[in-house]
């Protein structure tokens, strides 16, 4: 399906000679790691474990370069909150298409990640992470390096961009399934329902999301056996999402239970007492990782926003907010309408109607996107700045 993808798109227009490097970086995402059009013209690239300076320690991080010749741009690539991290095989193959297509690729690991759970400390980790991978020296002089984050790494790439260290040369940001409001998201993930230009609405959420809020929490608990009990109820699920864990609640203390309370409440109107009672350290790491009520005007990088909108995760809401924010010629809001969830990408039989009527569209969103990013090859003298961007919040159903 991936070649056929990019056959279509190459009849479609996209390009007028012969497939470019967008057409062959969509269809090398699409193929993951199997044999695609960009695998075939270009060299492996080099994978190498490195270590260096990070915020209250040294950091790990995979680095990806280009099998021919030296990197022409940079990504440090953050991985959502999955236990794999880095070594997700997902974010392999992404790191491996981009660095295929001349960028120097950095996948750190994020402190927490392996026990699922979030952190202030993941902020200075991105911000370490970017100054090492700028200063690699297999960058040329004005080569532009960005940040491209996955679902919850929005928001601390977002802040690490804001950091005054980095800032001026953070050239853009990459969002894909981010969120905006984390008590919006937190409410969404544990009943479904979010507002969306002021109507209410629902969908079903995937449980995941409540299960990363519980071992957050949990880390922020005062009584040891509260800890243990949470870890074993989440454990339960992961290896059984239909396991019946409602008898290990009786163990917990109220704090526990303020937890457990919120992880499986289903009444919206609930949601906000219920994050209200979390454990107080738990409620300042919220509130310090959510880019509501942040100065973002302070942000010098291009941000690019991607979204499904059937996103079980984080409603793509979180990201128009986000968009919204923002000056308009700051952002690009590409809200895709079927063939995007969470992270994964699902396109339909290439003879469906479907196909045509309606993922043939989000294909060429897609297409955007990638070119966009493959425009920050080009040095700062020549390439692209932070001036002169355009919204695609008016537009994002626009092919044009």
């Amino acid at each position: 399906m991936h070649m056929l993808l990019a056959i279509v798109l190459l009849l479609s227009g996209c390009s007028l000679w012969g497939p470019d490097d967008a057409v062959l970086a969509i269809g090398d995402i699409g193929a993951g790691a199997g044999p695609s059009r960009l695998k075939a013209v270009t060299a492996p690239p080099r994978r190498a474990s490195v270590s260096y300076p990070s915020a209250g320690g040294s950091g790990r991080a995979d680095l990806y370069l280009p099998g021919n010749g030296n990197p022409r741009a940079g990504i440090v690539l953050v991985p959502g909150a999955v236990r794999d991290g880095k070594d997700d095989p997902k974010l392999i193959a992404f790191a491996t298409t981009w660095s295929r297509l001349g960028f120097a690729v950095l996948t750190p690991n994020l402190s927490g990640y392996r026990d699922l759970r979030i952190d202030v400390q993941n902020v200075p980790e991105v911000v370490a992470a970017f100054e090492y991978l700028r200063k690699r020296p297999e960058l040329p002089s004005g080569s532009q390096v960005g940040i491209a984050a996955i679902s919850y790494a929005a928001g601390p790439a977002m802040l690490a961009a804001l950091d005054d260290s980095i800032r001026e040369h953070v050239r853009f940001v990459l969002a894909v399934g981010g969120y905006y409001d984390l008590r919006a998201a937190i409410r969404f993930f544990t009943t479904g329902y979010f507002v969306d230009d002021g109507v209410e609405r629902r969908m079903q959420p995937h449980e995941y999301g409540q299960l990363v809020l519980a071992k957050t929490a949990a880390a922020h608990l005062h009584d040891a056996k509260d800890v243990a009990i949470i870890d074993a109820m989440v454990e339960a699920k992961l290896s059984d999402p239909q396991a019946d864990i409602a008898h290990l609640a009786l163990g917990l203390s109220a704090e526990g239970l303020a937890i457990c309370r919120l992880a499986t409440n289903r009444d919206p109107a609930a949601a906000p007492r219920l994050i209200a009672a979390l454990p107080e350290d738990m409620l300042a790491t919220i509130d310090a990782l959510t880019l509501r009520g942040k100065d973002l005007g302070r942000l010098r990088a291009q941000l690019i926003l991607v979204h499904g909108k059937n996103d079980p995760l984080v409603p793509y809401t979180e990201s128009k907010a986000l968009a919204k924010a923002l000056a308009p010629r700051k952002v690009h809001l590409f809200v895709l309408e079927h063939v995007l969830a969470h992270v994964d990408l699902s396109f339909g039989d290439l003879l469906s109607r479907r196909f045509w009527s309606e993922d043939l569209p989000d294909a060429y969103r897609l297409y955007r996107v990638v070119q966009m990013l493959l425009a920050y090859r080009e040095p700062l003298a020549g390439g692209v700045t932070s001036a002169g961007a355009s919204s695609d919040i008016a537009v994002k159903d626009s092919l044009g």
